[in-house]
């Protein structure tokens, strides 16, 4: 597997790089190319009842772009090197998220 802050050139690659992201969280399933374009792809897993999405980039400008969609959710999510996570809408149970003991600092802390 590659590591993380690998730049991805192809599907292939960048599926080793959302693997490497989701095994370091500690993800219980890994979902493949749920997406992908020339130079982005998209990954899920899960922890416990939340999905998370992985989106690995391929270019500095998809990277870009990426982010910018991400920032225009207004979701939460952590940016590395040339990779995202974030958790969609509908994928958290915010009722369980509130009453946690302690309450989470953020739905995205596994990943960063």
């Amino acid at each position: 597997r590659l590591p993380p802050d690998t730049l991805a050139t192809n599907s292939a690659q960048a599926e080793d790089v959302a693997y490497s992201v989701a095994s370091t969280a500690d993800c219980r399933s890994f979902e493949n190319d749920l997406d992908q374009s020339a130079d982005s792809w998209m990954f899920a897993c899960r922890i416990s009842d939340v999905r998370y999405v992985i989106y690995v980039y391929g270019s500095d400008k998809a990277r870009s772009q990426g982010l910018a969609q991400l920032q225009s959710y207004g979701r939460p999510y952590v940016t590395k090197a040339y990779y995202a996570v974030t958790a969609p809408q509908g994928g958290v149970d915010k009722f369980a998220a509130m009453s946690a003991s302690p309450p989470p600092q953020s739905i995205v802390d596994p990943f960063r």
